[in-house]
């Protein structure tokens, strides 16, 4: 006599079942960043909305559908079909004159990390049922590294997960927390030659001959990046009154 064979699950219980997975982000937690996560863990609990874009009330971002399950971040900026955030930035900046204190790699090193932060909200929907896949893992630690800090240790470690890639692997090592300042280091032979990130990101200048849509577009683009360099530092702000939201208007200076 054949043994029974538990019955499959249907299609439904899956989804419910990974549904009940992704956790939810503390309603303390305000801002953009805030509102790019609540989204993103949105999209996970139903990844084939097919809408054109998704957005928050009143959120300054949110997420486009380029093709069929494939979201990535949306600025709201008026870029050029085919080019990317970093490349505008690249395009119409000089990257900070600290860099070249560092060592070969230093600037390639910077560059990849800011690319990073845009494409860590990139979700193709697919990879929702593969279990050990990035985007499943960032369901758990996007909500995790909202939390304020307690160990820079562990910090650190975190901010290597969420930004795991193979293709930039060494750049994620030269991010460090240190005294609840997140540094990166410039020299990866003296690791006491580092900067913060985000005076960094500060140091970014405009440069003269961008035109004025290039301005506006570095504009917010580089408030992403700040914001992004004070949410991997820092944590969330909260609603209690525990931290201050950071002033992502702030120009970067011009040459």
């Amino acid at each position: 006599m054949k043994p029974k064979r538990p019955p499959h699950p249907s299609p439904q219980v899956l989804k419910a079942a990974r549904t009940k997975r992704i956790p939810k982000l503390n309603p303390a937690y305000y801002g953009n960043i805030a509102c790019l996560i609540r989204l993103y863990l949105r999209i996970c609990r139903n990844p084939y909305l097919h809408l054109p874009r998704v957005r928050a009330n009143r959120a300054a971002w949110g997420f486009v559908e380029r093709w069929r399950g494939h979201f990535y971040l949306d600025l709201r900026l008026d870029l050029p079909v085919g080019q990317s955030e970093w490349g505008c930035v690249f395009r119409a900046c000089l990257l900070p004159g600290s860099l070249q204190q560092g060592d070969e790699e230093a600037e390639e090193h910077f560059d990849d990390i800011l690319k990073a932060m845009s494409m860590m909200f990139y979700l193709p929907a697919y990879a929702l049922a593969q279990p050990q896949s990035t985007v499943c893992n960032k369901t758990v630690l996007l909500p995790e590294a909202a939390r304020p800090p307690q160990n820079d240790k562990q910090r650190t470690e975190l901010l290597q997960k969420l930004f795991f890639n193979s293709h930039i692997a060494d750049a994620c090592r030269r991010l460090v927390q240190d005294g609840g300042v997140l540094y990166f280091v410039l020299d990866k032979g003296s690791p006491s030659k580092r900067r913060p990130l985000r005076a960094l990101i500060d140091e970014i200048v405009i440069q003269p001959c961008a035109d004025e849509t290039e301005r506006q577009n570095v504009l917010g683009i580089l408030a992403f990046y700040r914001e992004m360099s004070d949410f991997l530092q820092s944590g969330l702000p909260q609603k209690n009154g525990i931290k201050k939201p950071p002033d992502v208007f702030r120009q970067p200076a011009q040459l």
